[in-house]
């Protein structure tokens, strides 16, 4: 295998958590009462201003026994990032079944390709992806290796009778995710002084995590990292126009079909493009350029006020809706047909949106809501797969072609042809193609015969999967499970928060009190130390 080329590993030759000096260092620190820490911990959750998603990922044996020690050491790590201004969210833990990489017995370049491939690492520079392993390179004592100006830290927090003080597991993970935030250690930076306790230097472990454990030209050097997010952000047009083009999440731009690119920039079904492939490429994201827009002051305020009153209807009942930030782009109404929708961790709208928005708020609520739950699914679709078994979908897996094969529409929330359903003796795909129309496409949705690994001709009745998606209470949207689950989580919001049910049949109303706990559980805030 071809050795990836990343930059030099942080701390290569082992950084060794528990050395004899480091714990009689911690002797002599000084009492830090948890009370006042937990205290400057709340106080700043609802001041700072930006957050980093972290995605812990457990390394297990191959059958998911014998789970890598692990922790989400979060109010001693927030507290070190007080002057940054910075807070961790973690996202529910991801396990993979990997036990050679747990075991480090794979080379750290293997794992991140394979982590790659398969999603468990994520490829988006927004995202710190947190592995927790029991070796590195054959290596069982615990240490950190965090990737220099990246995204990806290993963790080996060692066996039970290591690292037994929760300051020992914050630090750790501290230290190495400010390797990624680009922070090199203070013996290696002129700027920051090597004879005081510093977060990448030496000193006793609860100084080192202290608010000042950070040098002021460690913050400024944290704040220029992609990782580091505003919980509110209105993208310019300069940010939207890398958003679509250069999406790292979803399917490449390259492999869509040209009705989906004519469809995506608002061109009629004829229109010609350049023959070239590259020249092609060139010329629509040319196009994505002219359509991206910026947000006025008066779509600013209104969805801030949108936004701040979804926090307070949520915030107990779904806390994980108001954790993740809220970023916006703003493309002109001809693009997607002005359709709201998200790409990476924004969601995109259009003039035509907000102003619907602006004549019912009820509405925005909920597109907003809607919206707000596919940027979760993408930041953890781990969390969903039980659920969409519930709904009665299944797995499958499709040659990465089958998009450009069957002109497909790309439904950037539900972006991957991977769920089917079974209909009496036949597993069905059900997907939405574009059709030409005139001078416009419409949507056209069909079912299609599937092995779980290529698809048939698809069904000539489109009607028979009727009586299958009235027992859904959503109108549209049953070609993926991501929309199914956004659908519900909509209904509930209207019957449970704002006290407006739906009128429901019986399966419908007994699908969202399954559901229900299912909400609840997965959109609040995992647990931390």
């Amino acid at each position: 295998m071809e050795k990836l080329v990343w930059p030099p590993w942080v701390g290569y030759h082992y950084e060794v958590i528990l050395q004899a000096t480091a714990m009689k260092a911690i002797q002599r620190a000084s009492f830090i009462s948890v009370v006042a820490i937990l205290s400057i911990t709340i106080q700043a959750r609802a001041e700072r201003p930006t957050v980093l998603l972290v995605k812990p990922v457990i390394l297990c044996d191959d059958d998911g026994k014998n789970p890598a020690r692990h922790a989400l050491p979060k109010t001693l790590v927030d507290q070190v990032y007080t002057k940054g201004d910075l807070e961790f969210l973690y996202l529910p833990p991801a396990h993979w079944h990997f036990g050679k990489a747990r075991r480090g017995e794979v080379n750290l370049d293997a794992i991140v390709e394979q982590g790659h491939a398969n999603g468990m690492i994520a490829r988006a520079p927004k995202i710190a992806t947190l592995l927790f392993v029991s070796a590195v390179d054959g290596k069982t004592q615990p240490l950190g290796r965090g990737l220099q100006g990246g995204n990806i830290c290993f963790v080996n927090l060692g066996a039970p009778d290591k690292m037994a003080d929760p300051a020992e597991r914050a630090f750790v993970v501290a230290h190495e995710v400010g390797h990624c935030l680009g922070m090199i250690h203070a013996v290696d930076d002129l700027k920051v002084p090597n004879d005081v306790p510093n977060l990448q230097g030496d000193g006793p472990f609860a100084e080192r995590l202290a608010i000042d454990g950070l040098h002021p030209s460690q913050v400024k050097t944290l704040r220029c990292s992609p990782l580091v997010l505003p919980r509110l952000q209105f993208y310019g047009r300069q940010e939207t126009t890398k958003l679509i083009c250069e999406d790292s999440w979803d399917l490449p731009l390259n492999l869509l079909p040209p009705d989906n690119l004519r469809f995506e920039v608002g061109l009629a079904p004829n229109t010609d493009l350049p023959k070239n492939a590259e020249e092609s490429l060139t010329y629509i994201k040319e196009k994505y350029a002219e359509l991206s827009s910026e947000f006025t002051d008066k779509d600013k305020t209104q969805l801030t006020n949108w936004v701040t009153r979804l926090n307070d209807l949520t915030s107990e009942t779904w806390p994980m809706i108001s954790a993740i930030p809220w970023h916006f782009a703003k493309m002109q109404p001809t693009f997607c047909k002005g359709r709201p929708h998200t790409r990476g961790l924004a969601i995109v709208l259009t003039e035509g949106a907000l102003e619907r928005f602006r004549k019912n708020e009820t509405q925005a609520f909920s597109i907003l809501l809607h919206e707000k739950l596919h940027v979760i699914q993408r930041l953890m679709p781990y969390a969903f797969e039980a659920a969409f078994k519930r709904y009665g979908y299944q797995s499958i897996t499709l040659p990465s072609d089958t998009v450009q094969r069957f002109n497909f529409v790309r439904n950037p929330d539900a972006p991957t042809s991977k769920w089917a359903i079974r209909h009496q003796e036949q597993l069905l795909l059900l997907a939405t193609s574009l059709r030409h129309k005139g001078d416009d496409f419409e949507f056209v949705e069909k079912a299609y015969p599937t092995d779980g690994q290529s698809l048939g001709d698809p069904l000539e009745d489109s009607n028979i999967l009727d009586h299958w998606r009235a027992g859904f209470p959503i109108p549209t949207g049953h070609d993926h499970p991501n929309e199914v689950s956004a659908y519900l989580l909509g209904q509930l919001f209207m019957a449970d928060l704002l006290d407006k049910p739906s009128l429901l049949t019986r399966v419908q109303r007994d699908l969202l009190k399954q559901e229900r706990p299912f909400f609840v559980e997965m959109l609040s805030v995992p647990i931390t130390e």
